[in-house]
């Protein structure tokens, strides 16, 4: 990168240079972390994430967002294993037999980190080799650049690869000068210990394997490379009429096998479930801990009146009779009262009347207005 942007003779990048020793880089060199450096994985994470989910949304928008986040992100790893393994990259270097291996081992992303490596090899040359009981020590240098070299050490059967740059060690890419000597022994496929297998196609393939689950990013991208292939296939198969007999017997028979295969699978799996092995089952039934299946007898209901039973006192019947006769009572009560009251007005409207007609015998009673009549009643009452 110094040399790239030309300021490998400027001052304060020799001094930085000369710190290295204290950089963080330094201390995680030489050890595996897949690229990541600090916080860039929450950091791209965090980047991914703030597109779909904001501060001011609840619980329920947060978790409805989020799926639509995890959504997104299986669709792209999705879309990136079916670019991956359907077609090939245009090779472009000078060295096209090691471009062509690393495009059908790497996955598209890995496979475009790892061709600059290809080119920079192309500077790179190999100065002295030394051989040794069990490897061979090979010194690489730099074209135009005598004062900076490389060591790159290979074992006796050429499967073991380790440079003094640790780039391999650090992010499990070849790095150029490793390539430089790939190129020297004229090796046209990279070996598999310079693949590793998270960096590879068959990423998924090995982890299915060894856990046994089939994830649904999986069978999407097989699903998508089948179809895509036979398409091609039925293009090419329909243009001749033998062809089209062969393929059309051809799938027909691989249809009727796995169909076979998958019910023999099936079979299999109960028999398993039946048997004494070591697959697990269900447990054996105990006695419920809730109520007893016998319902216990209830005392029979009594009346707090009359003492009976089969009834309460809301509906007991001597209690409707006692009601009965206590309202006839008091209705007979209140008759009498007020027979009474209406013959003492009577007699009040009789006893005025007659006061009326003496006052008017009299000669008190002349027209007067109210108030001298009530004055004229009381001075007669006072007397």
């Amino acid at each position: 990168m110094v040399e790239e942007f030309g300021v490998a003779e400027k001052n304060w990048i020799i001094d930085m240079y000369e710190k290295r020793h204290i950089w963080v880089t330094a201390h995680i060199r030489g050890k595996f972390f897949a690229g990541f450096r600090t916080t860039s994985r929450c950091e791209g994470l965090h980047s991914i994430i703030a597109k779909y989910v904001k501060s001011q949304y609840n619980l329920v928008d947060f978790k409805k967002h989020f799926k639509r986040c995890l959504t997104y992100l299986r669709y792209k790893e999705v879309e990136a294993d079916y670019v991956s393994i359907s077609g090939l990259p245009v090779l472009k270097t000078a060295l096209e037999p090691l471009e062509r291996s690393a495009s059908n081992f790497y996955t598209r992303e890995l496979f475009f980190i790892f061709r600059p490596m290809l080119v920079r090899a192309a500077r790179m040359k190999v100065v002295q080799d030394v051989s040794f009981d069990s490897f061979v020590l090979y010194t690489i240098s730099k074209y135009g650049s005598l004062n900076s070299s490389w060591e790159v050490s290979v074992d006796n059967e050429r499967t073991k690869f380790n440079c003094s740059c640790l780039r391999m060690d650090s992010f499990r890419i070849p790095c150029e000068h490793i390539v430089c000597v790939l190129v020297f022994l004229n090796i046209l496929e990279l070996p598999k210990s310079l693949v590793l297998t998270r960096w590879s196609k068959n990423a998924k393939t090995s982890t299915f394997d060894s856990s046994g689950v089939t994830w649904e990013s999986i069978i999407l991208s097989q699903y998508g490379c089948l179809m895509d292939w036979c398409q091609q296939l039925s293009y090419v198969a329909s243009r001749r009429q033998e062809r089209f007999h062969l393929i059309r017997d051809t799938v027909m028979s691989l249809i009727e096998d796995f169909k076979i295969e998958d019910e023999q699978e099936k079979q299999v799996g109960a028999q398993a479930d039946d048997s004494d092995g070591i697959f697990p089952k269900n447990p054996q039934s105990c006695r419920s801990k809730c109520r007893p299946s016998e319902k216990i007898k209830r005392k029979p209901q009594r009346c707090s009146i009359c003492r009976m039973e089969g009834h309460n006192k809301k509906s007991c019947p001597l209690a409707k009779n006692i009601q009965q006769q206590t309202n006839a009572t008091s209705y007979g009560i209140n008759r009498n009262h007020v027979e009474k009251d209406l013959d003492a007005d009577a007699e009040m409207e009789f006893w005025a009347s007659d006061l009326e007609e003496d006052y008017k015998e009299q000669e008190f009673w002349a027209g007067d207005s109210d108030a001298s009549v009530d004055m004229k009643l009381s001075e007669e009452f006072s007397i």
